[in-house]
């Protein structure tokens, strides 16, 4: 077991405190860089900062997907990177956004209270990854693809214990004891494509068809699925819909949006590494083995929208299926805000 209070106090501060730093450069650096911009230019602003939450305490649980952080920031400039030669082209694209993403993710078992392996469960395990991603807007064909590639770490330097420990003495709640068994450090690279077709759509309604796939060393599966959407929106296929509000060419679509959307989809699972350890390090005190993971995973995503000009609101609640032999079901919620400049 670590040394709890020496970590946290030490290690743990230290890293937010240059996350933090990292974030504030990196937010300066996009802010600095922007150019004035003309009426007649892009239909849509194409600079934006998100930043999401997700937990499983807001359904009074505390295990499986335990606590996620997300950071995206869409920028031109990030156009110009040499990972931007790397994505899949889309030829036929409109309008295109470059983004990067920064995402920890913590995963611990159900039963947390033992310092031993918890044998017939699921791993401690935490990743931490930057992605480099270009969402493409097609309107001839009513298509959005997002291609992101991803590189980053798995165990213990990605920091799960360290966040959970602080998160848990914040609100005054017991730390989980097993982290000392958590998956083995090994290294992340993966890829993702992702496409959305729109296949019916209304004044107040949109049907959207959805394929993910994903390949590398974290995740190997795929989804299929479909999403509904209801309410008072700008279509899908329009961009990420936030219109700055001097422009001219934004007449007809909507500043003010307000909709509810419904998302269920199954996943065919090859690999799952937060649940099996890494591609290359091999010694994990426990992982799960092939055999003992459910090879179609069903998820519902249901996500309630309030977007007025250049800011975002967004709630999420997510369902899961069982993902290994054993296992149960969970949920957990995602609070969002978004901002464009």
């Amino acid at each position: 077991m670590f040394k709890q209070k020496e970590y946290v106090k030490s290690h743990f501060q230290w890293g937010i405190m240059f996350f933090f730093l990292l974030l504030f450069i990196l937010t300066t650096t996009l802010l600095s860089a922007q150019k004035k911009e003309s009426y007649d230019s892009v239909l849509v602003s194409d600079c934006y900062v998100e930043f999401k939450f997700q937990n499983d305490f807001f359904f009074k649980t505390d295990y499986y997907y335990s606590n996620g952080l997300v950071f995206n920031f869409i920028f031109p400039d990030f156009k110009k990177s040499p990972i931007s030669r790397v994505l899949i082209p889309v030829r036929t694209a409109r309008l295109n956004y470059y983004g990067i993403s920064i995402e920890q993710a913590l995963f611990t078992p159900v039963h947390t209270y033992s310092e031993n392996v918890s044998f017939n469960d699921r791993p401690y395990s935490s990743v931490l990854y930057v992605g480099h991603k270009r969402t493409s807007f097609i309107p001839e064909t009513r298509t959005k693809i997002v291609n992101e590639i991803i590189i980053g770490v798995i165990g213990r330097y990605s920091f799960g214990y360290d966040t959970q420990a602080y998160f848990h003495r914040a609100i005054n709640n017991d730390i989980p004891a097993g982290w000392s068994n958590q998956v083995a450090n090994d290294l992340i690279l993966n890829y993702e494509y992702d496409i959305e077709l729109e296949i019916f759509s209304n004044k107040f309604m949109e049907f959207i068809g959805k394929t993910v796939v994903r390949a590398g060393t974290l995740y190997d599966d795929a989804l299929v699925g479909m999403k509904l959407r209801l309410g008072y929106f700008n279509p899908n296929y329009t961009g990420f819909g936030q219109i700055k509000t001097n422009r001219k060419d934004g007449v007809g679509l909507k500043k003010f949006q307000i909709y509810a959307s419904i998302n269920p989809s199954a996943k065919m699972v090859v690999y799952n590494g937060t649940l099996q350890g890494g591609l290359f390090n091999k010694n994990s005190p426990f992982i799960l083995v092939h055999d003992e993971m459910k090879p179609v995973v069903l998820q519902l995503k249901s996500c309630f929208v309030l977007q007025y000009s250049s800011f975002q609101l967004q709630l999420e609640s997510t369902m899961l299926s069982p993902e290994f032999i054993g296992g149960r079901s969970h949920k957990w919620a995602s609070v969002g805000l978004q901002f464009n400049f």
